[in-house]
C-alpha cells in the first residue's frame, strides 16, 4: 500500500520515551485545552467548534472513546452536549495527565494508541484529534481505532501546507511547527483516504482547513 507519511528520521523514538516526553509536558502545562485552543487564533477556536459540533451529529450517546486525552478537558463539554447518556472513556499514554484527568472522567486508560487494550467494536464514537502526528506508527494507531469502534471515528491531524514546506526548504523555523510540539510524523490528506480504502472503511466526510503559513488540519469523519 503506498503511503505519503513523513517520518522524521531525527525523531526515532519508543513508547517508553514518549511516555516521558508527554509527562514531562503534563508537569509543564496547565491546561491542555488552553495550549491548543483557548488562548489561539480564531482559526484554533474554529478547530475547536467543529470538533464539538461532529461529536454532536455523530456520537450515538452512549460509548465515547477520547484517545489523547491529556487531563480530560473534554469530559464538561461533551457532557454538556449529550447529556448524562454518554459513557466516557479518556486514554492516554501519560500517567500525569491521567492523574488529573480522573478528577472529571470516571473511566481513564493508561495505553498507547498504537495498542489500544479493548476488544473489537467497544465503542460507537472515538475522537483521535491530533494524535496520528505523535505516534511513530501512525497507520497503526488508525487502524487500532477502526478495531474499537462499531460506528464512527473522527480524526484530525496537521499538514504544513505548501507555502510552509517552501519555507522550510530554507530551514524557516521548522522546529517550533514540528519537533517543539512532539511531531514524529506528518499524515497527508492522500494517507487517511488510502488508508481508509485499505480498511474498508466509508469516509463520511472529509475536509482540509488551510491556515497560512503554517499548515492545514485533515478532518475525517469515518464510519
Amino acid at each position: 500500500m503506498k503511503t505519503f507519511t513523513t517520518k522524521y528520521k531525527d525523531r526515532k523514538i519508543d513508547s517508553q520515551s514518549l511516555k516521558k516526553y508527554y509527562d514531562a509536558e503534563a508537569l509543564q502545562t496547565k491546561s491542555k485545552k488552553d495550549s491548543m485552543y483557548g488562548k489561539q487564533s480564531w482559526f484554533q477556536n474554529k478547530l475547536w467548534k467543529e470538533r464539538m459540533l461532529a461529536i454532536q451529529k455523530y456520537s450515538p450517546r452512549s460509548r465515547f472513546l477520547d484517545i489523547g486525552c491529556a487531563e480530560g478537558y473534554l469530559i464538561d463539554t461533551v457532557e454538556g452536549l449529550l447529556g448524562s447518556l454518554v459513557y466516557y472513556v479518556g486514554l492516554d499514554i501519560s500517567e500525569v495527565y491521567l492523574k488529573r484527568a480522573k478528577e472529571k472522567v470516571g473511566a481513564v486508560v493508561l495505553a498507547n494508541a498504537e495498542s489500544l487494550p479493548f476488544r473489537n467494536a467497544s465503542f460507537d464514537l472515538i475522537l483521535m484529534s491530533e494524535v496520528m502526528e505523535h505516534c511513530p506508527n501512525p497507520y497503526t494507531a488508525f487502524r487500532e481505532a477502526l478495531r474499537v469502534t462499531s460506528k464512527f471515528l473522527i480524526v484530525t491531524t496537521p499538514q504544513r501546507s505548501l507555502l510552509r514546506r517552501i519555507l522550510d526548504l530554507f530551514n524557516f523555523s521548522k522546529d517550533t511547527f514540528d519537533k517543539r510540539a512532539g511531531h514524529i510524523s506528518e499524515i497527508s490528506f492522500g494517507d487517511i483516504l488510502g488508508w481508509s480504502k485499505h480498511s474498508h472503511a466509508q469516509i463520511i466526510d472529509k475536509r482540509w482547513d488551510c491556515y497560512l503559513p503554517n499548515g492545514i488540519i485533515n478532518f475525517f469523519q469515518v464510519g
